[in-house]
């Protein structure tokens, strides 16, 4: 093997061992070529996105200085296939060899782009070699000579021809190394955000499954709680003052009370709990809460509060909010434990892209937009990512055993107006929540809560009750009686109807639950409407006013009342509607 055999495998070794980084690959081979014919070289390699266009990607110069003013001056200076001596010899794959070249040759074979490098530094004479490859010529190596003598030496052609076709094999390998890599990565990426999908769409599964169960006991336990509170109610109006048994009786209507509150919770879980909506000042709302929170929490906390300077407008219920943020404090107090913390409390407004909002744990997407927000965080010991998955579980806990449905609540509510919840958790690194809500338009802030309506005398009006639990139709039936009304009771939506045919000018009000067999409390409304379209209709049920009343817009509904109710509370809603009725008659 003579001198240049042993040379070029050398070479040839060195850019193969710059493999696989196509840069590295370009940069050797220019240089190596470039030292060993004593030349400057430039290597043009056509481009992927765009064939046909040749791009300079690498150059070479003994003097660093040239070079760096040779790489400044084919910036942006591309060839076309065809174009110039080297487009040309890139597109033939036949070499060109220029023995001896004068300036004024050169300006008219150069691109006049190029034109700078030559006239910078005398060329004698130019060598142009195509890179093969498998699948046809890939770009072209253009040399420059200081002397005339470089390229009249056929051997030397030869030998930067064998170069040329190794480092083009090199170099078409590595590009379908890159190719390759780049579809594996774009595969696995694809993989990630499917399983991610997956994931999140089993999650949404989960909690629409667990929101379903949730609603649908606390709706079956509401009727249940309206049979206790009514009978409740209905004994301590029979037993005189001094009876012993009043205190008993007392303690059982207070008992369900509280039960009311559970299945409350259960619906604000579910996403059909009760809104009254109002416009309220989310950061005067935590303030208020908070203040009353600090003798509850961790003795070792330390509440850091970090409210907006500006009012923060939020189309809300007052009292789910404060759930929220009762919810939100005790889990980050429970979070501090007995080791001595921090739970920082912020508030305030903030702009909310589509990429950022599809990191919530709601599966319910929400618009980009202007949100307010509400950031409760702590130092605590913070979660693993399992822990984390169910962080939003009803009666989960990180602490061993769940004390309520907590933060299964939060998620509910937030749904239920529209927000988005964020946490962020490690080990060791504490929590925060973030909960977002739409921000509302700037204007007045409204009262919370509407007054008081008193009660008036019973005028024994008729009212037609239909509800398909017998408890509730016993209850309102005793109820109703003992305030002075008649009572028609109906099992079903159909026996409603038919009931409501039958006495249609006896009638003066239709009280109808919502979720009844037959018929349903909607189509059983629209028969009787058709009968008689001014009769008063008051529609009751378990689930919120929003949701219960949604398709019953426009239709000339007369109010709605909340399950489970009271004997007062259903006197009251009652009476109220019938002299409503009666002051629009006069």
């Amino acid at each position: 093997m003579n001198s240049k055999e042993v040379l070029l495998a050398e070479i040839g070794h060195r850019i193969t061992a710059a493999m696989p980084n196509l840069g590295c690959v370009l940069e050797t081979t220019a240089e190596e070529l470039g030292r060993v014919m004593g030349a400057g070289c430039v290597l043009f390699l056509e481009s992927e996105q765009d064939p046909g266009l040749l791009e300079p990607l690498c150059s070479w110069h003994e003097d660093a200085d040239y070079m760096e003013f040779i790489r400044a001056e084919l910036a942006g200076a591309p060839l076309r296939l065809g174009e110039g001596l080297t487009g040309k010899v890139a597109q033939s794959g036949e070499s060109l060899v220029i023995p001896e070249v004068t300036p004024e040759q050169l300006a008219r074979m150069v691109d006049p782009r190029h034109l700078p490098i030559v006239e910078a530094r005398p060329v004698r004479s130019m060598m142009v070699v195509a890179l093969p490859s498998l699948s046809g010529p890939i770009g072209a190596l253009t040399l420059f000579f200081p002397e005339v003598k470089g390229p009249a030496n056929t051997g030397d052609l030869r030998f930067v021809e064998r170069l040329a076709s190794c480092a083009g094999l090199v170099i078409s390998n590595t590009q379908t190394f890159e190719r390759l890599q780049a579809e594996l990565a774009h595969r696995e990426q694809a993989e990630a955000e499917r399983l991610e999908l997956e994931r999140r769409i089993q999650h949404a599964q989960k909690l629409e499954s667990l929101g379903v169960l949730a609603g649908g006991i606390a709706h079956d336990f509401n009727n249940l709680l309206v049979g206790i509170l009514g009978n409740a109610s209905l004994a301590l109006l029979d037993l005189p003052p001094e009876s012993p048994a009043r205190e008993s009786v007392h303690q059982i209507e207070l008992t369900a009370r509280r039960a009311s509150e559970l299945t409350h919770q259960l619906l604000a879980y579910s996403g059909k709990g009760r809104f009254v909506v109002t416009r309220i000042d989310l950061s005067r709302l935590v303030e208020e809460i908070t203040h009353l929170l600090e003798v509850t929490i961790s003795k070792k906390a330390v509440l850091k509060f970090d409210f907006a300077s500006v009012v923060l407008p939020v189309e809300a219920d007052a009292t789910q909010m404060r759930q929220v943020v009762m919810n939100l404090i005790t889990n980050a107090s429970d979070a501090v434990g007995e080791t001595s913390g921090i739970i920082t409390i912020a508030t305030g407004m903030t702009e909310a892209d589509e990429r950022y909002l599809s990191g919530s744990w709601l599966p319910e997407p929400v618009p980009p937009g202007t949100y307010t927000y509400l950031e409760v965080s702590d130092t605590g010991q913070g979660m693993s990512p399992a822990a984390l998955a169910r962080i939003f579980e009803p009666f989960y806990s990180t602490k061993g055993s769940g004390r309520g449905l907590g933060l299964a609540a939060v998620l509910g509510i937030v749904r239920g107006h529209n927000g988005a919840l964020k946490v962020y958790s490690e080990p060791g690194r504490g929590t925060t929540i973030k909960v977002l809500l739409p921000c509302a338009e700037p204007a007045e802030l409204l009262p919370g809560s509407p007054g008081e309506v008193l009660p008036v005398p019973a005028d024994g009006s008729t009212v037609l009750l239909a509800d398909d639990e017998e408890t509730v139709r016993s209850v309102g039936r005793r109820v109703l009686e003992r305030a002075g009304y008649r009572v028609m009771t109906a099992s079903d939506g159909k026996e409603a109807v038919e009931i409501f045919e039958a006495r249609a000018d006896d009638i003066d009000l239709v009280l109808l639950d919502m979720t009844m067999p037959r018929l349903s409390g909607a189509e059983a409304y629209a028969r009787i409407r058709s009968i008689r379209p001014e009769v008063p209709t008051l529609l009751s049920s378990g689930y919120n006013e929003q949701d219960a009343t949604s398709r019953f817009a426009g239709k000339g509904l007369a109010g709605f009342l909340q399950k489970p109710w009271t004997a007062q509370s259903l006197v009251e809603a009652v009476e109220r509607v019938l002299r409503s009725n009666g002051e629009a008659e006069r």
